[in-house]
């Protein structure tokens, strides 16, 4: 068994418990799926229209993933959504690899987050933070090592994203340079500033976004 897996689901994970449609609160609801993903609304955005995709089995880190057609499909689909409603979308993951790793920012289940942004963000997060040495390819990092991984577009995302491996686990960093791109510096704690109505007002939006993509194609 690879380390990023830890077993199909968990009771104790939110994200487990949105997978198999149990919400605990409004906004805790998939917005869109397929065989072994699925779409939410994520806590503690502080962009409109801020999405998460979720890997449906419990693992810690989307590194297999950029190599899937249905997980490329399925963010392709999501992005399209977003994009029609909030504008252009970003990438970005913070890949785990150990339960409890500051890395994971206390989530302990994989998730890409798809977010509206309409400047460069890998150019901005690269001098957010001179310290990091960042590459340009595929993602190349082995089974134990942590990532962070981020990209403009969707075609860098599964051809050329912007990678860096981790030497020293950090909390939420993709999270606190948006904060700082955005002049939002008090609310990139999603624990602090969880910002519930923007969540509940991006998975109503999205939702009835997606379910008329859906009519359309039918």
């Amino acid at each position: 068994m690879k380390n990023s897996l830890i077993s199909e689901t968990r009771d104790d994970c939110r994200f487990c418990t949105i997978s198999n449609k149990i919400s605990r609160r409004p906004f805790d609801h998939v917005i869109s799926e397929s065989k072994n993903y699925f779409a939410i609304a994520s806590l503690g955005g502080f962009v409109n229209g801020w999405t998460l995709i979720c890997t449906k089995d419990h693992r810690l880190n989307l590194r297999e993933d950029y190599r899937s057609p249905e997980f490329k499909d399925f963010t392709q689909r999501v992005a399209d959504t977003v994009g029609k409603v909030f504008g252009k979308s970003v990438f970005f993951e913070h890949g785990a690899n150990l339960a409890g790793s500051a890395t994971g920012c206390g989530t302990e289940h994989a998730h890409l987050h798809v977010v509206p942004y309409s400047h460069d963000f890998v150019e901005d997060t690269q001098r957010f933070d001179l310290t990091k040495s960042w590459s340009k390819s595929l993602l190349n990092v082995d089974e134990g090592e942590e990532y962070l991984l981020m990209a403009n577009d969707l075609t860098s995302l599964f051809a050329q994203p912007t990678w860096h491996a981790v030497n020293f686990a950090e909390s939420q960093f993709f999270r606190r340079a948006l904060a700082h791109h955005t002049a939002q510096v008090q609310c990139y704690d999603y624990r602090a500033s969880p910002g519930e109505a923007n969540a509940q007002a991006t998975a109503e939006i999205l939702s009835s976004q997606m379910a008329l993509t859906v009519e359309v194609q039918g």
